[in-house]
């Protein structure tokens, strides 16, 4: 018997285009805000990046380029449903913010950053959150929630799930995420918007030539981490 399903690779991006579509529908104040912090974010990554080009060694400049793209790919994950994935992303760019700050304070530990699968026991008491720090510490808390609930969880989504779908009309049931639970996870997701780009602020602004789109970029990510935090609250 052949089986005749409608189903395939540009089958499934078409279906999770059609998820945020959705909730984009529904939620046109939080896509402006989502909007807002990916913009803000990639402007910030950017500026430090031609900011600090003098001071900024390239393995860290494409680290920091990486953590922003983690945080990017975080929401569409989440926006679609994939709470796992969206967590796991999460967890990633937590390590880098802890990484980050801890390489710019001593450039030296590059090498050992980049063989640290080989010299793991030295790589883990070199790196570490630092929780004098306001932004690493909440990175390290958040770190915490997303190796629960992303990485070593795998039941995230699944337990956020409230709805049963079969929309591709197979002899079985899809579970499925209403878009209020989408909402109540990205709580989590612009929490993690200090510990990113907070931590940025404070461990490369001061980096020479400092321009004044760094400086400019600076005050956007502040005002929108008191956006984010009154969001939060009214939520």
């Amino acid at each position: 018997m052949e089986l005749k399903l409608d189903y395939s690779l540009k089958k499934i991006i078409e279906k999770n285009a059609k998820k945020v579509d959705n909730f984009a529908c529904e939620y046109p104040d939080f896509m402006k805000i989502i909007d807002k912090n990916i913009l803000v974010g990639k402007d910030y990554t950017s500026a430090i990046s031609q900011a600090n080009i003098y001071d900024t060694p390239f393995e860290l400049s494409q680290i920091i380029q990486t953590q922003h793209k983690y945080y990017e790919n975080s929401v569409i994950f989440m926006l679609q449903g994939n709470l796992n994935e969206s967590y796991t992303l999460l967890r990633l760019a937590m390590e880098l913010s802890r990484d980050i700050l801890v390489l710019s304070k001593k450039p030296d530990l590059m090498e050992l950053w980049k063989n640290r699968e080989e010299e793991y026991g030295k790589y883990r008491k070199k790196f570490k959150f630092n929780h004098e720090h306001p932004a690493n510490m909440c990175a390290h808390e958040l770190y915490k929630l997303a190796s629960s609930y992303g990485v070593h969880g795998h039941q995230t989504t699944l337990l956020n799930c409230k709805e049963l779908k079969n929309e591709d009309n197979f002899d079985f049931t899809e579970l499925s995420l209403t878009t209020e639970r989408i909402v109540s996870n990205l709580e989590t997701w612009f929490s993690a918007f200090f510990p990113i780009y907070g931590n940025l602020i404070d461990c490369l602004s001061m980096s020479n030539p400092v321009t004044q789109d760094t400086i400019s970029a600076e005050k956007e990510v502040m005002e929108l981490c008191k956006t984010n935090i009154e969001l939060l609250q009214g939520s």
